[in-house]
C-alpha cells in the first residue's frame, strides 16, 4: 500500500474533480443570488440617478 503512490493520485484526483466544481458552482451561485439581491435597488436608483443627471444638464 505504501509503495504504490497510485491510489493516493487517483483520490487526489477525485477530490479535485469534486471539489473544484463544487466551489467553482457555489461562486457563481453566490454571485447569481447578490446580483439578484442587488439588482433591486440598482434598478430603484438607476431612473434617479438619471433624473439628478437631466436636473443637474
Amino acid at each position: 500500500m505504501l509503495d504504490d503512490p497510485a491510489p493516493r493520485i487517483e483520490t487526489v484526483k477525485l477530490v479535485m474533480w469534486i471539489f473544484v466544481p463544487l466551489v467553482i458552482g457555489i461562486t457563481i451561485a453566490g454571485y447569481i443570488m447578490l446580483g439578484k439581491l442587488f439588482k433591486k435597488p440598482d434598478t430603484r436608483l438607476k431612473p434617479k440617478a438619471h433624473e439628478d443627471d437631466e436636473i443637474g444638464g
